[in-house]
C-alpha cells in the first residue's frame, strides 16, 4: 500500500473511532470520510487499470484501498442521507472477508509485514460489522476503540515507517505482536459488561 494513502488511512480511522465513541459527531467525520474516500478511490482505480494486464499484486493492492476507500465513502454517503448504517454495517462484513484474502496473499507473497496489517484489518471490520448489526453499546464501543487504536499501529506508525524507509527492515515479530495486542484489547473490551445507565442506577438507589 502508498505509505502517503496509509497515513491518511490511519487519520480517517481515528475519526471514525471518535464517531463511535462519542467526542466526534456523525456528520462532523463527513468532510473526511469524502474527502480520503474519494482521493484513495481514485488513485487506487487509476493506478490499477495500467497495471490490469501484468501485475496482478498491484491488483490486489489497488483492491485493499478500495476496500478502504469504499468504506470511507460509504460511511459519508449514508450520514448525508440519513440512511440507518445497516448497508455500512453489511459492507463492513464483505469488506472482513476480503481482508482475510489479502492477508493469505501477502502472506503467500512473502510480505508478512503487510499481511500481519490485514490479519488486523479483518478484526477492524468485523467489529464495524458487529456494531451496525447488533446496535449494542457494547459493540460500538469496542468497534471506536480498536478503531482509534488501528489509527496508530495499522496507518500512521507504518505510514510514516514506509516513508522513511524503515518498514522493510522493521521487525515482523514486533509488528505481529502489536497486532495481536490491539486485537486482544477489542476482545476484552466487548468483554466487559455495560455500565448501568443513570435511571436504573438512580432507580435502584430509590429502591433502597
Amino acid at each position: 500500500m502508498s505509505s502517503l494513502a496509509l497515513v491518511f488511512v490511519g487519520a480517517v480511522l481515528l475519526v471514525n473511532g471518535l464517531v463511535f465513541l462519542g467526542p466526534v459527531s456523525p456528520r462532523a467525520a463527513i468532510p473526511a470520510n469524502l474527502l480520503v474516500g474519494a482521493l484513495i478511490v481514485t488513485t487506487s482505480l487509476l493506478g490499477a487499470v495500467p497495471a490490469a494486464l501484468d501485475d496482478r499484486m498491484a491488483l490486489f493492492g489497488a483492491l485493499g484501498f478500495c476496500v478502504f476507500g469504499f468504506t470511507y465513502l460509504t460511511v459519508a454517503v449514508s450520514t448525508l442521507t440519513d440512511a440507518d448504517g445497516s448497508g455500512v454495517a453489511w459492507y463492513c462484513g464483505w469488506a472482513a472477508v476480503i481482508s482475510a484474502v489479502l492477508a493469505v496473499v501477502n502472506f503467500s507473497e512473502s510480505d508478512p509485514r503487510l499481511a500481519w496489517l490485514w490479519v488486523s484489518w479483518v478484526v477492524l471490520f468485523a467489529a464495524f460489522f458487529l456494531a451496525g448489526v447488533t446496535g449494542s453499546a457494547r459493540f460500538g464501543r469496542g468497534a471506536g476503540a480498536i478503531s482509534a487504536i488501528q489509527s496508530v499501529t495499522t496507518g500512521t506508525i507504518p505510514g510514516l515507517l514506509m516513508m522513511n524507509g524503515d518498514w522493510a527492515d522493521f521487525s515482523v515479530t514486533v509488528i505481529a505482536v502489536v497486532q495481536l495486542l490491539g486485537i486482544a484489547a477489542y476482545l476484552a473490551i466487548i468483554a466487559m459488561p455495560a455500565a448501568p445507565s443513570p435511571e436504573v442506577t438512580a432507580g435502584a438507589a430509590h429502591a433502597e
